[in-house]
């Protein structure tokens, strides 16, 4: 018997019908290139935070007093290639970001793009939204909650 068995999850939280709408007004741009936008960092000091022993004996050990840095990157994706990277020392803020999106994704993207992220707290996501339709671009955060079509400003189209 050739059985092979897989498992499919799906966040607990999900909204269908928000994916569904969400899915749906990605139609409306069935031409235009996807940005997906991302950070991450990578802290330079880890350690293990547990260790076996033998039963009712405690593990001691000693760690660094030292402080270390984060390294942290973001870029955007568009199909396989990677588009304006920043490598930066400590975390992501809201100014920083706004920096990076006005001086080096937009000016990455010649034609207009679907620009797509998550909702971090520090994405002013107003001001992401007025910077991306100035340059011709759309700004669409995820999870988007409703989609309205009937709100689209379809200037930045013409």
């Amino acid at each position: 018997m050739n059985i092979t068995l897989k498992k499919t999850t799906a966040y607990k939280e999900q909204d269908s019908e928000k994916v569904r709408r969400y899915l749906d007004g990605l139609t409306c741009f069935p031409n235009t290139p996807i940005v997906y936008i991302d950070d991450t960092g990578i802290d330079t000091y880890l350690y293990r935070h547990k260790a076996r022993a033998p039963r009712g004996e405690k593990v001691y050990d000693k760690v660094s007093g030292h402080r270390f840095e984060r390294l942290s990157v973001v870029a955007g994706q568009i199909g396989s290639k990677i588009v304006a990277p920043l490598l930066y020392h400590g975390t992501m803020t809201g100014e920083l970001f706004i920096k990076w999106y006005r001086e080096q994704l937009l000016p990455s993207l010649i034609d207009p793009h679907v620009i797509i992220m998550d909702n971090a707290t520090f994405h002013p996501k107003k001001q992401l939204d007025e910077l991306a339709l100035a340059k011709r671009h759309y700004f669409l955060p995820l999870p988007l909650i409703p989609l309205n079509l009937t709100q689209l400003n379809d200037s930045w189209l013409a």
